[in-house]
């Protein structure tokens, strides 16, 4: 009698990133225990869900990925819809510089190029803030957005001082 060994296709594959994952993380979370303010995790949609880390940066570009104390109000506002516990939190975003043209209407455009919706309530029904109009992001202000196009971003909190970022970061691993 002859045995029919099934192969699995793929298996290995899987075990090893399902051990590379456990390992990043316990990495991560070594790393954060040790080195607070060098590793940051995001997990809201606003931008990949997953592990950042801490670069060296003295100017911010467009585009840059920046971790920054958002307004009282918005940390908030962010609370009181369920989306955070607490408002002991960080936001992490993308960022638009001083100069750049932004668009809140029935969409969000940030220099002619679409992001999204614009809502007026949140899905719980709290009003959210209205920027609605043409704006210039002015010097010593950024503007966060998501890529995400629901993001809890700058179409509801218009600009921020650039002295509220804490930390330029690029992602380690994402999902």
């Amino acid at each position: 009698a002859k045995i029919c060994h099934r192969k699995r296709v793929g298996g290995d594959a899987v075990k090893k990133r399902k051990w590379f994952v456990i390992f990043v993380t316990l990495l991560a979370m070594i790393g954060f225990q040790l080195y607070p303010s060098l590793i940051f995790f995001n997990v809201t949609a606003s931008i990949p869900l997953g592990i950042y880390v801490r670069i060296p940066a003295t100017t911010f570009r467009d585009g840059d990925i920046v971790v920054y104390d958002p307004p009282e109000d918005m940390k908030q506002l962010a609370v009181d819809n369920g989306w955070l516990k607490s408002n002991r939190f960080f936001f992490i975003k993308k960022i638009a510089t001083s100069g750049t043209v932004y668009h809140v209407g029935e969409r969000f455009s940030i220099n002619g190029m679409d992001t999204g919706p614009v809502f007026q309530k949140t899905p719980s029904g709290i009003e959210l803030p209205n920027h609605k109009g043409i704006h210039i992001v002015p010097e010593g202000y950024f503007l966060p957005y998501g890529t995400n196009q629901y993001s809890f971003d700058g179409r509801y909190e218009g600009v921020v001082p650039m002295g509220s970022i804490i930390a330029r970061v690029v992602p380690v691993w994402t999902q």
